[in-house]
């Protein structure tokens, strides 16, 4: 079994003998314990070392309890400090309060008394520790979602130019091909062209479609030219013919452009919302509503399909969960955040928010 180190605590006490018996009293519980006489001494182990808890007199020659604390909460925000004086007043305590002490304790102690708010100061350093790791981790999450977000565009926009200048040269070089044998495969008698150049030219023209659908799909140039809500208008515009769903698309037409990977992420939440409504709500009626209100954007996808709950979508059906995660996941990496509304029979409502 993994032994767990002792959490440490720093005792600031001028008068020697009073720091002394607070260190040999929280030795004895169990902790490490680090004594100082002066403000200045304590600054400088608390730069060396991690400490979890903070138990400082208030009136020192050299530096005050409240000016230590300060400086001690320069190096460590999340650092918990106890005041401790054995000239008690209303006020002073009140200011060591408002200044951020954690507790104010007065000389001489009550040790059953301190034992408690040292066990209470150290269990909330340790909510205070796992809140700020859980902060790290998410944004460290979101960090690698936007990394994620900004290479898979990056190799979209690879893609539509290979597409484009490789694939789309070679199908014009071929139309010309195929235009050049008009003549020799076309009977003179009766004028008619032979069929196999006909279909040829049929099937060259349907893939010259696909290839511009697909050029499309992977980065619209209505998104670059345009913006985001020209984009989806697009999108919904060309999805409305393909499934037969009413579509109605509003937003603010003179909202400014947002940052590139925002509007990206934006067009890739409509179009994921969309295709989930397609295959699953069984909706006849989507609307979509991007709006700017001061430093926040709001997009909303609403249909009036079957719904779910949210809280069994991933039993029920993992294509959809899968889905709703993508959204979240691009949402979540550009600073965004994604709220679900559904109940069955009811529809459902995509909401993403962020803050610019």
């Amino acid at each position: 079994m993994q032994k767990i180190s002792p959490e440490t605590i720093i005792v600031v006490d001028d008068e020697t003998e009073s720091m002394s018996g607070m260190r040999d009293f929280l030795t004895e519980l169990g902790y490490r314990v680090l004594g100082f006489v002066s403000g200045g001494e304590a600054l400088n182990a608390l730069r060396e070392h991690r400490c979890d808890l903070i138990i400082t007199d208030l009136m020192m020659p050299e530096m005050d309890g409240m000016t230590f604390m300060k400086r001690a909460k320069e190096i460590d925000p999340l650092m918990i400090c106890m005041m401790v004086t054995g000239h008690a007043t209303i006020q002073t305590a009140v200011d060591a309060m408002k200044e951020g002490a954690f507790d104010y304790i007065t000389k001489p102690f009550d040790w059953k008394i301190l034992r408690l708010v040292i066990s209470r100061a150290l269990e909330v350093r340790r909510l205070m520790h796992s809140e700020e790791q859980l902060r790290i981790s998410r944004d460290q999450l979101r960090a690698f979602a936007r990394r994620l977000a900004e290479a898979q565009e990056r190799e979209r926009l690879r893609i539509k130019q290979e597409l484009h200048d490789g694939v789309g040269q070679d199908l014009i070089a071929l139309g010309m091909n195929l235009d050049s044998l008009h003549d020799p495969l076309t009977d003179k008698h009766t004028g008619l062209t032979d069929q196999r150049l006909t279909d040829s030219r049929n099937i060259l023209s349907e893939l010259k479609q696909t290839i511009r659908h697909l050029i499309a799909d992977i980065r619209p140039a209505v998104l670059d030219d345009f913006g985001v809500l020209a984009a989806i208008q697009s999108f919904s515009d060309t999805f409305s013919k393909r499934t037969g769903l009413r579509i109605l698309v509003q937003g603010d037409e003179d909202m400014p452009r947002l940052p590139g990977l925002t509007e990206i992420s934006l067009y890739r939440i409509v179009q994921e919302a969309l295709t989930n409504v397609a295959k699953h709500a069984r909706a006849e009626n989507v609307s979509i509503c991007l709006h700017q209100l001061g430093t926040t954007v709001l997009l909303e996808v609403v249909d009036d399909g079957v719904g779910f709950d949210p809280s069994l979508s991933r039993q029920a059906n993992q294509t959809e969960a899968w889905g709703i995660l993508n959204m979240r996941e691009r949402s979540e990496a550009i600073g965004g955040t994604l709220r679900l509304e559904s109940e069955k029979g009811k529809g459902t409502r995509v909401i993403v928010e962020i803050r610019i």
